[in-house]
């Protein structure tokens, strides 16, 4: 990010979802060295579905206001071109950060390119995004730089699981008894970040007893939907569930007739 080379580069942060992508990305963005380091930086959540011109204006709007600057008022008038040449412009002296968050689109990085200014000093592109032919698709006059995130190793779930449901007055301590049975639990979480920090802080605001624990165990996937300890996990799984094919939805869906661990 830093002593990089002077062109403009790319880096994608891929994985599913849960993994800390847009953690990751955040942890960057707001890191003091990196914030002194660009002149101006800017984020944008980008998401499944945008206007290419709308894109261009939030980023636009985005670099503005990190850069303590006004604006352009006539900006919502402008096409395509104009909208172009006026972040080109903005960018042109500066070294800048910009982190595109949450990326589906295999078009995104045509769409935003040429707008980004490779002025050679040290420009640097975030990218985060759930699908590796996305991230490959951000390449320009150098191949982009990938970073795969992986689930956690089960040594560093097991930590962040007992620092979340056992909470900072136990030291991040599990109780014995309950240990077997939150084996168990973290075992759904299958490593994703997400869903440990979701369960663990709904663990949290439970009694440290195993029948309580082994409730919520036995409830887990009912419960997802409604809790609002999990509504970020939940959509999350949402996306995920709406982003397969359409044969794969019906495959997944028939998999709910049968019961849990059924055989």
């Amino acid at each position: 990010m830093v002593n990089g080379r002077s062109e403009r580069s790319v880096v994608a942060v891929v994985g599913v979802g849960g993994l800390g992508k847009t953690t990751l990305a955040g942890k960057l963005f707001n890191n003091d060295g990196l914030k002194t380091h660009f002149s101006s930086r800017a984020w944008v959540t980008v998401g499944k579905e945008y206007n290419k011109n709308e894109l261009l204006r939030t980023v636009i709007k985005e670099f503005h206001s990190f850069s303590g600057q006004p604006t352009p008022v006539e900006i919502h008038k402008m096409e395509e071109m104009e909208l172009i040449t006026t972040l080109r412009g903005h960018l042109k002296d500066k070294n800048y950060m910009v982190v595109f968050d949450d990326v589906w689109k295999i078009d995104f990085w045509g769409d935003v390119e040429h707008a980004l200014l490779d002025n050679k000093k040290c420009g640097r592109i975030i990218v985060t995004t759930r699908h590796m032919n996305v991230a490959k698709a951000c390449k320009s006059s150098s191949p982009v730089h990938i970073h795969e995130l992986e689930t956690l190793p089960p040594n560093e779930a097991w930590k962040l699981f007992c620092r979340k449901a056992s909470g900072p007055s136990s030291g991040g301590c599990c109780p014995s008894e309950l240990k077997e049975l939150s084996q168990d639990i973290l075992g759904k979480c299958e490593g994703l970040p997400l869903a440990i920090v979701a369960v663990g802080g709904l663990l949290s605001t439970k009694n440290r007893v195993v029948s309580e624990w082994k409730k919520l165990f036995d409830r887990l996937g009912s419960i997802l939907g409604s809790d609002p300890h999990l509504k970020d996990c939940n959509r999350v799984l949402s996306e995920g569930y709406h982003d397969l094919p359409h044969h794969l939805k019906s495959c997944l869906l028939y998999f709910g007739l049968f019961q849990e661990s059924c055989k």
